[in-house]
């Protein structure tokens, strides 16, 4: 009997999306295909139909050709590296399904896992590299315990990464220990912020403030926003705390702030990321002044020097801490 029903056919449809969507995250890819491609039949214009159609014969491929991969890590890396260009993939699509790509996401990050922990079970020395991606897929499918683990693990190999104190950081916001993950993404970016990997920071706290710091400085390249970052992090109040510096590290931060400001002084062409980078010194040179007694006259001298290498930003740092105060 011919449906006219159209609040049936709806129905059907959203059934026939969920089951698709749950298909994906079980990795039961060519039985997705079948329900996107009845929703097409019945809807002739659907994005998450179309979207879906595309991603499932994409990863078919993908995960066929995985099987010529050796089990393990290595396998697992095979997966990483495909994800990325996925990512590509989806860039160069003119409708994206975000709920397509969570679910697929979810699939393969597991399939990954598996991948890793296969090696870890049968007692191969899984190093720095390997924890890492281990520690990224997991949060990619939102196991925050495990990856807050594996990032913490890594930091015993070095404390001072960068990338690993961001990404850190980002899971401690998405978790709700947002105080935590500031003080940490502010770590991140004092002395190698060229290290950290944007892409992989999810938090919305995270991604709106380099989606602003894009918007503040819309002529640099990638690797000069990542200097950027910090200044504008601070000055907006969302990098306004840090952790409590020792004697050892307060005199290293001005040294460092001596060298950059000779840097500077003795070239005749702007170099964005070194203004940055002495800002940001600035900044928390500043903030330490807070702290102690005596510190406001320390801290109208920062200022000066701010405004002397960037006017721009001494006035809008004069303005939010003017709207804070």
């Amino acid at each position: 009997m011919k449906r006219t029903d159209a609040g049936e056919i709806n129905s059907e449809i959203n059934q026939s999306a969920d089951n698709a969507l749950r298909l994906l995250k079980e990795g039961q890819l060519s039985d997705a295909q079948s329900e996107f491609s009845f929703i097409l039949r019945t809807r002739y214009n659907s994005t998450i139909a179309e979207f879906g159609l595309k991603v499932t014969r994409y990863w078919l491929q993908r995960l066929k050709d995985a099987q010529s991969t050796p089990e393990g890590c290595d396998r697992g890396v095979y997966l990483f590296d495909q994800w990325t260009k996925f990512e590509d993939f989806c860039r160069m699509q003119h409708r994206v399904d975000d709920n397509v790509v969570t679910a697929i996401r979810y699939y393969v990050f597991n399939f990954a896992l598996e991948q890793f922990n296969k090696d870890a079970s049968s007692s191969k020395r899984i190093g720095p590299k390997l924890l890492y991606m281990a520690a990224l897929a997991y949060k990619k499918i939102a196991d925050y315990r495990n990856s807050m683990t594996a990032f913490e693990r890594l930091l015993s190999f070095d404390i001072d990464n960068a990338d690993v104190l961001a990404q850190l950081a980002d899971v401690y916001v998405l978790t709700g220990r947002i105080p935590a993950g500031k003080v940490l993404f502010r770590e991140a970016f004092k002395d190698n912020p060229a290290e950290i990997k944007l892409e992989n920071i999810e938090s919305d706290l995270f991604r709106q403030l380099i989606d602003a710091v894009r918007k503040a400085e819309p002529t640099v390249d990638d690797r000069t926003l990542l200097y950027w970052i910090p200044v504008y992090g601070r000055i907006y109040g969302i990098l306004n705390i840090s952790r409590e510096m020792t004697p050892g590290d307060f005199m290293k931060l001005k040294k460092q702030i001596t060298i950059m400001e000779r840097e500077i002084g003795q070239s005749s062409v702007y170099d964005s990321a070194l203004t940055a980078r002495l800002l940001n010194k600035y900044l928390l040179l500043y903030d330490i002044y807070g702290t102690k007694s005596g510190g406001k006259e320390k801290r109208e001298e920062i200022e000066n020097n701010i405004k002397k290498i960037a006017y721009n930003i001494y006035i809008l740092f004069k303005k939010y801490e003017q709207e804070i105060g």
